[in-house]
């Protein structure tokens, strides 16, 4: 379904669209800054999208080009509501789900939310190393350290925001983010000898009950 397919308009010019989003996305290549320019067309069709990428094109000025290289970092927290509004229009024909709101609990908890450690930084820096240290402040601020389940959910909502980041070309690759190990706790279980106690037991109230 995340399967991202490209069609090629003319040299520097291409729009792509992946199966997360219904819209194409157009883009360019900034010659200055060695990258790509990704924006979305905001268009399902693919012969308005290409129309849309060749604007964009031609609307790119060597100027312009020029000053995009001092474009803003792209904050992680842009993703991170970008996320949030995907996950709220995919779950709000379902009353009864969980997901928008675990969702915006991992990102927006207020003192160690996603948002309130990666924020600021610029998604692509946001390297494994960088996520092994939240992962360990999640624990230092905490009596009792957090168990690995709940810090599988955190690192599953991080990998979705980072996911969009590379869906539009801003990222080149997603870090390495391993899901940790979680120990199941076994349902109780009598042994032979409770359970014998048990039936004895269960027995001598029938006798009396009679």
């Amino acid at each position: 379904p995340n399967k991202k397919i490209v069609k090629t308009i003319q040299k520097g010019v291409a729009i792509y669209k992946t199966g997360r989003s219904p819209f194409w996305f157009a883009r360019v290549w900034n010659p200055f800054a060695k990258k790509y320019v990704v924006r979305s067309t905001k268009e399902t069709s693919r012969i308005e999208a290409r129309d849309a990428a060749l604007e964009l094109f031609s609307s790119l000025s060597k100027s312009k080009f020029q000053n995009l290289n001092s474009k803003a970092p792209a904050a992680f927290a842009t993703y991170a509501d970008r996320l949030l509004r995907e996950v709220q229009q995919r779950t709000k024909s379902n009353p009864r789900s969980y997901v928008y709101s675990d969702t915006k609990k991992i990102l927006f908890r207020k003192n160690d939310g996603l948002v309130a450690y990666f924020g600021r930084m610029d998604v692509a820096d946001i390297t494994t190393g960088r996520i092994r240290a939240y992962l360990e402040y999640l624990d230092s601020i905490r009596s009792k350290p957090l168990n690995n389940s709940t810090k599988n959910k955190n690192l599953a909502v991080l990998k979705q925001v980072l996911q969009l980041a590379l869906d539009e070309d801003v990222i080149q690759k997603l870090p390495r983010i391993k899901r940790l190990p979680e120990t199941k706790s076994p349902r109780p279980s009598f042994t032979d000898g409770t359970y014998k106690a048990f039936i004895d037991a269960a027995t001598d109230c029938a006798e009396i009950g009679r």
